[in-house]
């Protein structure tokens, strides 16, 4: 949480609307996670992945009618980005996630998602030119480095004594 919050909250260290959301959403993720690493083994992934990809647009047009103002027509670039977020980006993703995580712990699932703040910068350094500040690179760091200790299980406790 510590590496989080040095990564995404401002120079002052307070949380704004945008982090609250980040928040929540992130709490949503983890029972997406836990939830997938429960049904994942009795449903078929494809299956599992076409339900929770049909209920999210449903719920996006209903909410895209009441809360949103239609554009009248599209440009060739909104076609594009809606390609590329809706197939590699959704239902690739779901699809993945689903039939991976059959042979993967939900706690190693969590681990990997741990990651997705560093590859974000990754990819805003490599795409847009960002350069991290110093609080937002101990923040990878560590992010890095819970990953690596729950990984390698460095404090865990050595049995001196077997068990009966």
């Amino acid at each position: 949480m510590v590496g989080l919050a040095l990564l995404a909250l401002n120079a002052e260290l307070r949380l704004n609307f945008g982090d609250i959301y980040t928040l929540l959403c992130a709490i949503a993720l983890s029972f997406h996670i836990v939830l997938i690493g429960y049904y994942v083994s009795n449903i078929d992934p494809v299956a599992l992945a076409t339900f929770q990809i049909g209920i999210v647009a449903a719920l996006g047009v209903i909410c895209g009618l009441v809360f949103e103002v239609m554009p009248t027509s599209f440009e060739h670039d909104m076609y594009v980005a809606m390609a590329i977020t809706s197939i590699p980006g959704t239902a690739l993703g779901f699809l993945i996630q689903n039939t991976m995580q059959r042979y993967v712990t939900t706690t190693r699932t969590a681990i990997i998602f741990l990651l997705e703040p560093v590859f974000a910068w990754i990819g805003a350094y490599f795409m847009l030119g960002e350069i991290l500040t110093q609080k937002q690179m101990v923040g990878c760091m560590l992010i890095i480095a819970g990953i690596l200790i729950s990984e390698l299980r460095v404090f865990e406790k050595k049995k001196v004594f077997k068990e009966a």
